[in-house]
């Protein structure tokens, strides 16, 4: 079994609307399209999405063009500051994180998972 990670295309981002329902752009439905055509993902059968709007249209725009199943699970979703809202004090709880007298930033990641998921530096 092959694994493939891919990346929801380019995001149409609005400050005053919910970063869970933020779409692709015109550019980003477009390069999803080309990746769908692409030899990258040719053999992929299945498709993992979020439920987040920009993930879901990649997804959708992928399958349609494979002709393949999508399937949704909630605990696929960024594990960013960003995913619950913009933060207004982000300088501060930024500081806060890196003294060590808060865990995550905005419910995010913490350290430990930045540790094990961040590349080797080199």
């Amino acid at each position: 079994m092959k694994l493939t990670f891919i990346r929801h295309s380019i995001t149409n981002v609005d400050p005053n609307v919910s970063p869970l329902l933020w779409g692709l752009t015109d550019e980003g439905v477009s390069l999803s399209k080309k990746l769908a055509q692409s030899k990258y993902v040719k053999d992929v059968e299945v498709l993992y999405s979020s439920l987040q709007l920009k993930s879901l249209e990649t997804a959708i725009l992928i399958a349609k063009e494979l002709k393949i199943p999508i399937r949704t699970n909630d605990n696929l979703t960024e594990v960013t500051s960003f995913t619950r809202g913009f933060i207004e004090n982000y300088e501060d709880s930024s500081k806060l994180f890196h003294l060590d007298k808060i865990t995550r930033i905005n419910e995010g990641e913490s350290k430990v998972c930045l540790l094990y998921t961040s590349p080797s530096p080199r």
